[in-house]
């Protein structure tokens, strides 16, 4: 560790001016990636492995592509000898962890990850206690979130769930939500909203439909929360954010608050991609 000296000409230390410089200097490196036209083949690509891109509006297309070039640019993606196209999995990946960002306006991009480490298929990982039956010792996991260490996915379910939303699931968004929810220093089911109103009320929110999605499942009702995502708090942002993107629709309508939290958080509304009709009426009031 080096001690920290003063600038004589603000008093600042050079610690504090080395990082203001570093967040300036990649602020506008982030900047220039999005500004810069992007792979003539990411469309096609992204349109054949992402179920979402078709759906997407021009302006969103080009918020996504912008995001993946920074994302691909910072981050190391690991990618098993066994897949076929490595340059094609490190896209997949990028695409479907900026989705959760679609909605925002400026250059963040899971900035303290650095690397992601493809398995080919699913992996054993050992869960700590559950009140959930079937869910105590080990499982083969598809995905793992861990602070300041590598996400971990299994490339087999990484493909299938971005290639089809009927699945309603999706592990990249589910591990890089936890990343979200870890951005206050804490993995505990609380995300990052911008005031302490909006906190407290995720907090009355998602704990009241984390007992009703309970209540439904232990009824033998089908609910749009898996049954991962009654692990915990922890687990229930996560399941609940695969939830909002993959069936938005069935959120909505099963635990409508909870719909409305998660799109003040990501600001984004994706029910219009699942939308049969163009008129089909999306205010809350007719969800």
């Amino acid at each position: 560790m080096t001690e920290a000296t003063e600038s004589p000409r603000t008093g600042r230390s050079t610690d504090y001016l080395a990082i203001v410089f570093h967040l300036w200097s990649r602020n506008a490196r982030r900047k220039r990636l999005i500004g810069r036209p992007t792979p003539a083949h990411w469309p096609e690509r992204l349109a054949d492995r992402l179920w979402y891109w078709d759906h997407l509006s021009e302006s969103q297309r080009r918020r996504l592509l912008g995001l993946i070039a920074i994302f691909l640019h910072e981050k190391e993606v690991v990618v098993p000898k066994g897949a076929r196209d490595p340059d094609a999995a490190r896209l997949t990946v990028a695409g479907a962890a900026c989705l959760l960002l679609v909605g925002f306006t400026d250059t963040y991009c899971f900035d303290r990850i650095r690397t992601v480490i493809l398995n080919l298929r699913p992996f054993r990982q050992r869960l700590p206690d559950s009140p959930i039956e079937g869910l105590f010792g080990d499982l083969f996991a598809s995905g793992a979130y861990s602070t300041n260490m590598p996400v971990v996915l299994a490339w087999k379910d990484v493909r299938a769930e971005c290639a089809d939303p009927g699945l309603g699931r999706n592990v990249v968004i589910h591990e890089f939500a936890h990343h979200i929810d870890d951005l206050d220093g804490a993995v505990a089911g609380d995300p990052p909203f911008p005031s302490k109103a909006l906190i407290e009320q995720w907090r009355t929110v998602s704990h009241r439909e984390y007992d009703r999605a309970a209540e439904r499942r232990a009824a033998g009702v089908p609910s749009v929360i898996d049954a991962y995502g009654l692990t915990d708090y922890v687990e229930f942002f996560a399941v609940s954010c695969e939830a909002f993107y993959c069936d938005p629709v069935g959120l909505a309508n099963e635990h409508g608050d909870l719909f409305d939290l998660l799109r003040a958080l990501f600001r984004i509304d994706p029910r219009p991609w699942f939308a049969r009709d163009p008129m089909v009426d999306l205010r809350p009031d007719n969800r």
